[in-house]
């Protein structure tokens, strides 16, 4: 049911056009996602979780990690 839309415009330019304006827009919010997990993971320097005695920006790196990842799916797909 998802893919209603997207199947009934394939292989048209309006289909096209759709693919253009959702890729955009996910790169727009994969872009937004891995800027702000980088300034948190920045701006966690220096603090160490208390219980595990591991560095927090450790754990914080894995969001603009996989914000990187998920944009380099996104413009290989397209």
């Amino acid at each position: 049911m998802i893919d209603f839309i997207p199947q009934a415009l394939a292989g048209s330019g309006a289909g096209r056009a759709l693919e253009v304006v959702v890729g955009a827009l996910t790169l727009g919010f994969l872009g937004v996602f891995t800027w702000y997990g980088w300034l948190l993971t920045l701006q966690s320097q220096g603090n160490t979780s208390p219980m595990l005695v591991l560095p927090r920006p450790l754990w914080y790196a894995a969001v603009p990690t996989s914000g990187v990842v998920m944009i380099g799916y996104t413009i290989a797909r397209w």
